[in-house]
């Protein structure tokens, strides 16, 4: 290695890339790195090693704090021992990156297992792709979907709503809602512990926003969807999922509907009808009972199927059927 070829490489650039080399998240980071810093070399007439080999013998020019860095300096004159907690924190959340990565592994295969577009991402993709709504890149050109039919945040609008239930229709209780909810968040928390900063497609994003509009606002009145509906909440609560006051507001006002007709389910009607107080604890309720819940429901809710009323009361379809059309 000559002295001149020495002074032609950029070792700021090939420290970086070594950097990314030996510590990259994946793979593909690590093998992109190694090929940038083979250019970095080549550009300077030196071979990989001989270039690597350098950088021991030059000390890394001082590098300015980052706006992050100044900020925990300042954290750190005002509260002593902010930044060893601040370190204590991020091993401890890389140490939980690092055991979801093994798990996902041992659950998917390979890590072109875990980024492999599922059968539903598929989809949705196609069902929304004629609705979206493209913006370009300003220095590249590049196109990207910047939403769909005009939506970008919030309860998707109803051609979009439309578009997400022809793709995969959506499940008809709380439970199932937060049961699909949970599976993307599984997934996108797996291939976040991969590539941080990892996002959602957009079309995802998109299923996602519906799925928690439904989760606070979907009628569900049965012990199981209360259940559900709670474990959303402190979910939303615990990773401080942003919601704003009309949200928090709608989901109050659907477990106030759903609360009163449970209580009317369970003691309303069974101490109008007679039962014992161990029948109105216990939900037992007598044949008339039931048909007036049915009843009860079709005037609340026509829009519900037969089979949702049938499993919400506990009777057969065709009972809900039968009382339908003798009420129309």
């Amino acid at each position: 290695m000559t002295a001149a070829a020495a002074s032609k490489l950029d070792t700021e650039k090939l420290r970086k890339a070594h950097r990314l080399m030996t510590g990259g998240a994946t793979d593909g980071e690590r093998s992109a790195a190694t090929e940038g810093a083979r250019r970095l070399a080549r550009a300077a007439g030196m071979t990989l090693e001989d270039a690597l080999s350098s950088l021991d013998s030059r000390p890394a020019p001082p590098r300015p704090k980052t706006l992050f860095e100044e900020m925990q300096d300042a954290f750190e004159a005002a509260s002593p021992g902010h930044k060893a907690e601040r370190a204590a924190w991020d091993a401890e959340r890389q140490q939980k990156r690092e055991k979801l990565r093994r798990e996902a592994l041992d659950e998917f295969g390979s890590e072109d297992a875990i980024w492999a577009e599922t059968a539903s991402e598929r989809a949705l993709r196609k069902a929304l792709e004629p609705l979206a709504d493209w913006g370009t890149i300003a220095n590249t050109g590049r196109r990207y979907i910047k939403g769909y039919a005009g939506w970008t945040v919030g309860p998707p609008p109803q051609q979009l709503m439309e578009a997400l239930v022809k793709a995969c229709p959506f499940p008809a209780d709380v439970v199932g809602l937060w049961r699909e909810y949970r599976a993307w968040d599984r997934l996108y928390e797996i291939r976040e512990a991969f590539e941080q900063h990892h996002s959602q497609a957009e079309h995802v994003q998109a299923r996602v926003a519906a799925l928690e509009h439904m989760l606070d606002t979907l009628s569900d009145w049965t012990p199981e969807g209360f259940a559900a509906r709670l474990e959303w909440l402190k979910f939303r609560t615990e990773t401080d999922r942003s919601h704003d006051v009309d949200d928090d507001l709608a989901m109050i006002a659907t477990m106030q509907r759903d609360f009163a007709m449970l209580r009317a389910m369970f003691m309303s009607k069974g101490a109008q009808a007679g039962a014992s107080p161990e029948a109105v604890q216990t939900g037992h309720r007598t044949t008339a009972e039931k048909r007036a819940d049915v009843l009860s429901i079709l005037d609340t809710h026509p829009d519900l199927s037969d089979r949702e009323i049938a499993r919400r009361v506990g009777v057969s379809p065709s009972t809900v059927g039968t009382l339908r059309r003798k009420a129309s």
